[in-house]
């Protein structure tokens, strides 16, 4: 168990910062954006415009204010500040706007759950975004977009980290339910570095994701870390294929045509899983909604990698990858039972690692799972780690009081 200077047993204050309850800043899509702050030290100021917000003050001077999303209407209004700060910020893009956005449209709140997400802004600048919801049982403040996303964190540029541990405490301060549990947060996360220096917060490993380091010297193939056994069954399946016809790799680029991937890859999928009794979020209407809304997107900002392994122009396996950077996440597809004898998802596979290789990216990242094949396949692995924290009994109480008594004098919650 990590230790630091904040405490979730502490209220939304910290002792070195002299804070009031006032109206959010101005800034775009608020009443007189282009005005400065008129708030005068030490004097309150009416909420006429919004959710109420925490001003840190240092010498009388406003520089950062805490507002909480708690509305898809709100989350949709951070669209232009939340893309900005993606342009300045390490993430992948499980942490992009679109991708919650279309998450909580199409799934999130048919799933019972409510966005309950934490921003930080430096007057008409958006610094932070720590993206949570409210458990189904109201009980859990957690990930939003958990039940798709393999990696979650939260979005900030890395000099301000140090805003991490503060809003998470903040959100969990007004979060009405119990227990705090932040699951997929890798180990170099900056979620994982700052949320572990708060007291009373636990870390356990959850589970791995497989990596293949692909070679950039020039001095090995891509396929040079893999399993030799692996490479000289997937041969002697394409050989096989060869007799019957051409094996192609056919990549899609326009939102049409990966709409039409998704679709494929989904229908496959539903076979798939139905033999083996097993179910898939993403198999649901609600889930081919977020991804035929979710996928256009991230692909008009390069982040979709979507292909379909041919047989003579007949698709045998279907893949969407996401990609960011230097690397190539392989996070969604499936293949036509019908050709299971040729391992089309294998040979697909092997495709799209040469196509990793070849255009630029490092890193090979096959995400959640540890079957056996992506064993045989990746040259290490990253430590997924689940955070977790529960509130005192006596300060939940206090807490019930308190609403409870705000709900009996008509008083904002």
């Amino acid at each position: 168990m990590a230790t630091g200077k904040v405490d979730f047993g502490l209220a939304a204050t910290d002792r070195e910062e002299t804070q009031r309850r006032v109206s959010p800043l101005p800034r775009p899509g608020r009443k007189d954006p282009d005005s400065p702050c008129q708030v005068e030290p030490g004097e309150p100021m009416r909420d006429d415009n919004g959710p109420t917000t925490t001003v840190v003050m240092w010498g009388g001077t406003a520089m950062l204010s805490f507002e909480s999303v708690e509305s898809v209407s709100d989350l949709k209004s951070l669209e232009a500040d939340w893309i900005s700060l993606q342009g300045r910020a390490p993430h992948t893009p499980f942490q992009d706007w679109a991708w919650h956005h279309c998450w909580w449209k199409n799934v999130g709140e048919s799933l019972h759950q409510k966005p309950f997400m934490m921003t930080a802004w430096d007057r008409s600048t958006l610094k932070l975004v720590v993206p949570f919801c409210i458990s189904k049982d109201g009980d859990v403040l957690q990930w939003s977009a958990g039940e798709v996303s393999d990696y979650c964190d939260v979005l900030a540029e890395k000099h301000d980290s140090g805003l991490v541990p503060k809003a998470v405490s903040r959100a969990f301060s007004k979060f009405p339910g119990t227990r705090l549990r932040m699951k997929q947060t890798r180990h170099d996360s900056l979620a994982y570095r700052e949320v572990t220096k708060i007291r009373n917060v636990t870390s356990r490993d959850d589970y791995i994701c497989p990596i293949l380091y692909l070679d950039r010297s020039g001095k090995d193939t891509p396929q040079a870390g893999i399993d030799r056994r692996v490479l000289a069954d997937a041969n002697r399946q394409r050989r096989r294929l060869g007799e019957i016809g051409p094996v192609t790799l056919k990549e899609f680029t326009d939102a049409d045509a990966i709409r039409s991937c998704a679709g494929k890859i989904i229908a496959d999928k539903k076979d798939w899983l139905a033999r083996r009794g097993l179910k898939n979020i993403l198999c649901t209407d609600p889930g081919e909604s977020f991804l035929a809304e979710a996928l256009p997107h991230l692909s008009s900002r390069g982040s979709v990698h979507a292909s379909a392994l041919q047989l003579d122009g007949q698709p045998l396996s279907s893949y969407i990858s996401l990609v960011h950077g230097k690397r190539y996440y392989y996070y969604f597809g499936s293949w036509d039972y019908a050709w299971g004898n040729y391992s089309p998802g294998k040979l697909h596979l092997m495709d799209l690692i040469s196509y990793a290789a070849g255009n630029g990216f490092t890193e090979f990242d096959m995400l959640r799972g540890d079957e056996e094949y992506k064993k045989k396949i990746s040259t290490d692995f990253v430590v997924i780690h689940s955070i977790e924290t529960e509130k005192k009994r006596s300060r939940v109480l206090v807490q019930k009081v308190a609403r409870k008594l705000k709900s009996l004098l008509g008083l904002p919650r």
